[in-house]
């Protein structure tokens, strides 16, 4: 029985197992080129459909979950098919409706397995991540309020003797249309794009005391709408910009800064600050970002 019937492999510095070649010369992983043709043609065929049968279509998102592992964005393609999936019950046997948002995610995935030199990811990136107290780290934290008087955002960082921060109240409409999830993420988001870009450094520690934005973070894969726009935003924010993020979870004892900040009692917060020798200096939200929530309300 020769090599090609089985799985057995010779030596080699790239090898290919499972769907993923891996390549120990530049220690970066992809999907194998005939999974990346394959899951290419399946998605074109699909995206020119009207409706598709649910079967079908679950096969097809379970592939491209499996080659989002290896495309830092892809998971922010995959929100407008899982929305449509869950919407199923709307259509009759078991069709799902192709809509145009759906499309254009699916060929977002058609252009990108189109390309044979696709980068993968590190096979090994936590040895690459410095640690928190490293100069070239920033460690963002940040907290929101829903039901309180002055409800807001804040987060905060350290760069020298200065602390760098943002704040703000959410509008009668952003707390009646959004989740608190959505408002701790939203948070977070509105921290790294404002500070990160003052300490223009490549690593950010991001904390919050929001375990379900905190998951939303790290996978990238959150469920409500509001989620999945900041997310898809902010990841491509991170990758444009060359940042690293590492998402942290910290108590709500904890970030007691933030959470002042959050709650209408900035000069508490600012205080605090200068008791310690910082110099406090407010930066402001990104007109663009600080305007998505409201867009979606």
């Amino acid at each position: 029985m020769g090599l090609e019937t089985t799985k057995e492999q010779p030596p080699s510095s790239v090898l290919t197992l499972l769907g993923v070649e891996i390549n120990l010369d530049t220690r970066r992983m992809r999907v194998s080129d005939d999974k990346r043709v394959k899951y290419a043609e399946r998605a074109s065929t699909v995206a020119a459909l009207t409706v598709v049968g649910r079967d079908e279509f679950l096969g097809l998102l379970g592939r491209l979950n499996f080659a989002a592992t290896f495309y830092p964005r892809g998971r922010q393609w995959l929100h407008a098919p899982w929305r449509a999936v869950r919407a199923q019950y709307r259509t009759a046997a078991d069709q799902v409706v192709i809509s145009k948002a759906v499309r254009e995610q699916l060929r977002l995935w058609v252009t990108e397995l189109g390309k044979p030199d696709h980068e993968g990811v590190p096979i090994g990136a936590a040895e690459a991540f410095p640690a928190a107290a490293s100069p070239e780290v920033s460690a963002i934290y940040a907290d929101a309020a829903l039901e309180c008087a002055g409800a807001g955002f804040c987060a905060w960082t350290v760069d020298g003797d200065e602390l760098l921060y943002v704040q703000g109240e959410w509008s009668s409409s952003e707390r009646e249309m959004h989740l608190i999830c959505d408002l701790e993420l939203a948070a977070s988001t509105f921290g790294l794009v404002a500070l990160a870009s003052e300490t223009t450094r490549s690593f950010v520690y991001s904390f919050t005391d929001n375990v379900v934005a905190m998951a939303a973070m790290r996978t990238a894969a959150p469920r409500t709408e509001t989620m999945q726009a900041l997310c898809g935003a902010r990841s491509a924010w991170l990758l444009h910009h060359g940042v690293a993020e590492a998402v942290e979870r910290i108590t709500s004892k904890a970030n007691l800064w933030a959470d002042l900040g959050s709650r209408g009692r900035l000069a508490s917060m600012l205080e605090q600050a200068r008791s310690l020798g910082l110099r406090p200096r407010r930066v402001d939200v990104p007109a663009e970002w600080r305007g998505m929530l409201a867009a979606g309300a």
